[in-house]
């Protein structure tokens, strides 16, 4: 009976796992765009919200607060949005992209450390991997590696599915897709773009939403 019960365990560990890292992923995500925010404009007030429906509690994670909701998908996905209720003072064009992007950025530099921690762990613990096979391992998570990964203890597989969801977070987040109301941060920047060059010299002042 165990040998039915273990297999069920696991698929329901990976599945908590998935979802968890998925949640810190996204925050990861939203404060990046905080940590541009507070970069360029200290005096502006800021809001992260994951998930929607009915409130199930609040924090403060340096200063900023954040609510999480009961239901954490919305019809796009993992629904994590970094909220602008004012700024301090109107924000240059150049100043909006580097918001917009932040989320992306902060998700590329966790994928590079990743990728580099998880690199020097398998070069030298797995004969004959090389970085061809880190990369198409992160280009496609059963790949290159995937009879690596099985030999690796739980926390170097952790790290590696931490990295290839920061990698797909930002893949997901530059990409200019619109679906109706919702734009990816790809879509924002370009959408802003076409405005300023609708309306030159039109500045932010406030209520955005990321």
């Amino acid at each position: 009976m165990f040998r039915f019960v273990w297999p069920l365990l696991f698929l329901v560990f990976n599945g908590v796992m998935v979802v968890a890292l998925l949640y810190i992923t996204v925050i990861v995500h939203e404060f990046g765009h905080v940590a541009a925010a507070k970069l360029i404009d200290k005096r502006g007030e800021y809001l992260v919200t994951m998930g929607n429906g009915r409130q199930l509690f609040s924090l403060r994670i340096f200063g900023i607060p954040v609510r999480i909701y009961q239901n954490p998908f919305n019809q796009h996905g993992l629904d994590g949005i970094f909220h602008v209720l004012s700024v301090g003072r109107p924000w240059l064009l150049w100043e909006q992209m580097l918001v917009t992007g932040g989320g992306a950025i902060i998700n590329l530099m966790l994928t590079t450390v990743s990728f580099l921690i998880m690199y020097h762990v398998i070069k030298g613990g797995v004969e004959g991997s090389s970085l061809v096979h880190g990369v198409s391992g992160f280009l496609m998570i059963f790949g290159g590696l995937r009879a690596h990964l099985d030999a690796l203890p739980i926390l170097e597989r952790m790290l590696f599915a931490f990295a290839a969801t920061n990698n797909f977070a930002m893949w997901m987040s530059i990409i200019p897709i619109t679906i109706g109301e919702y734009r990816t941060d790809g879509a924002s920047i370009l959408y802003r773009l076409r405005a300023a060059c609708g309306a030159k010299g039109q500045s932010s002042r406030g209520g955005i939403d990321l």
